[in-house]
């Protein structure tokens, strides 16, 4: 016969925590170096899944966030996603030749650096909110730190 006791897990996600939050750090600093370029394993640019990385860094610290930081991370979300929809860093162009239409990727250097500076300015938003919420490494005067 079974019991009718139950039992309370004990399980502690936080060392998994730490683990994704620094999975998706070194992913958008590895794919930095060139975030332009077209990833063939992703099917996406590098820009678009250094975005995406740093918005589930956002969700992985957004229980720990106050109101007014709750607020301002929606925006700065809220400023991402539209501008990769209305400012494409990459479009198609059709010209019209000989053989028909002819299809070709335009480079839009415009949406390119206003995407770059937003794409900057989250990341440091993130990593202000990781450090603040105990998230990531300790500095030396933290408690608990190296004194």
């Amino acid at each position: 016969m079974g019991s009718d006791i139950g039992y309370e897990s004990k399980f502690n996600e936080a060392a998994l925590k730490m683990k994704r939050l620094h999975e998706s750090q070194d992913l958008i600093n590895s794919l930095s170096v060139n975030p332009l370029m077209f990833n063939q394993m992703v099917g996406k640019y590098n820009y678009e899944i250094i975005c995406s990385e740093n918005l589930t860094l956002l969700q992985e610290v957004w229980g720990k966030l106050g109101k007014t930081e709750k607020v301002d991370g929606e925006r700065w979300r809220t400023l991402l996603i539209t501008t990769l929809e209305v400012k494409p860093i990459h479009t198609i162009e059709y010209d019209e030749g000989f053989g028909g239409l002819k299809k070709r990727m335009k480079f839009n250097d415009d949406n390119w650096k206003f995407l770059r500076e937003i794409m900057f300015k989250f990341s440091l938003i993130i990593r202000e909110y990781l450090d603040k919420h105990g998230m990531s490494t300790p500095n030396i005067t933290d408690e608990g730190g190296w004194d």
